[in-house]
């Protein structure tokens, strides 16, 4: 017998455990493929935040809130090398929970292996998120290093000029 309640699989053996408890060695196996890459790309989107703060502490002062307008507002007077490597730190950390290639193993294996509300989540919550804070980081790259090829070119990772 058989009953299936809000997402989850009920036996009478199991007693309504969800799916994911009960699944096969490929679904554990992606389940802990995205903790341990998901989780080293946040560690480094961190790191991004981390390098961004301290750069704008030289422009904003020690003591300030961390706003987007305020990078973006003083963005000429931040330094251009610390503002390079946060947003190559960003588009890795973030790009990794993204799922940029070459950094999307771990995408195949969860959308195909994890419960599909599980699934939907990732892909219109978590997903769009890592994009919205790539393209903040990029705009205030492009408005502290006076060009938009840099981020555009490494968000793409174009093969063309960038110069």
């Amino acid at each position: 017998m058989s009953r299936h309640v809000g997402g989850f699989r009920g036996d009478d053996d199991r007693c309504g455990a969800p799916r994911a408890a009960t699944g096969t060695a490929a679904a554990l196996e992606a389940a802990w493929k995205y903790i341990l890459i998901a989780s080293c790309g946040l560690a480094l989107g961190l790191v991004a935040v981390i390098v961004l703060y301290a750069g704008g502490a030289r422009a904003l002062g020690t003591h300030y809130s961390p706003e987007w307008s305020s990078y973006t507002h003083l963005a000429r007077q931040l330094n251009p090398d610390g503002v390079r490597l946060a947003f190559i730190f960003a588009l890795i950390g973030f790009g990794t929970k993204m799922g940029l290639a070459p950094m999307h193993t771990w995408l195949p294996d969860a959308h195909g292996a994890g419960p599909t509300p599980t699934s939907a989540m990732l892909s219109g919550v978590v997903l769009s998120d890592a994009a919205y804070v790539i393209l903040r980081f990029a705009a205030i790259a492009d408005a502290a290093l006076g060009r938009p090829s840099f981020s555009g070119c490494l968000s793409a990772l174009a093969y063309s000029r960038c110069s």
